[in-house]
């Protein structure tokens, strides 16, 4: 059985039967960078995934910022901090507009994927209703003419 710690770069493996000390710089490397970039990346999908309300408010707070006139960032009190990361504020609005249009074309898509399929599904059972036997089609006007949701079919 082996026990790893991590320490100033290194993994140190411990074998508890051999007595062996050993270190593994490559392996460290790579548990390190692996748990950085997963650690960033779910950061970043989760910040993506925030819902439309607050990534529209914070794309207009930060196109008026860049965008607006110049007396809403001196009233603020921002006018310096605006014009010193104007690129900052300016690639957080790209950033958030896409994640908006994205969200939003999303949206759309799953809409009309369900107006599409719904579509389908009536025009499959509207021609399942044609090619009904007339057995099948005698047993349907019992339930129009009767106003029922059952009935019992008797041979």
């Amino acid at each position: 059985m082996a026990k790893r710690w991590t320490s100033a770069g290194a993994v140190w493996k411990k074998s508890v039967l051999a007595g062996e000390v050993g270190w593994c710089p490559n392996e460290c490397s790579r548990m390190v960078e692996k748990h950085m970039d997963t650690t960033w990346v779910s950061n970043v999908l989760a910040w993506i995934k925030q819902p439309i309300p607050y990534l529209l408010s914070f794309s207009f707070v930060l196109g008026l910022l860049i965008f607006g006139p110049g007396w809403i960032a001196r009233d603020l009190g921002v006018n310096q901090v605006v014009s010193q990361y104007r690129w900052a504020l300016g690639i957080g609005f790209i950033i958030t507009f896409i994640a908006i249009m994205a969200a939003l074309l999303s949206l759309t898509g799953r809409y009309i994927t369900d107006y599409v399929s719904n579509r389908l599904w009536l025009r499959r059972k509207a021609k399942r209703m044609h090619d009904l036997t007339p057995q099948e089609r005698q047993i349907l006007k019992s339930f129009l003419e009767n106003n029922t949701r059952s009935c019992t079919l008797n041979n």
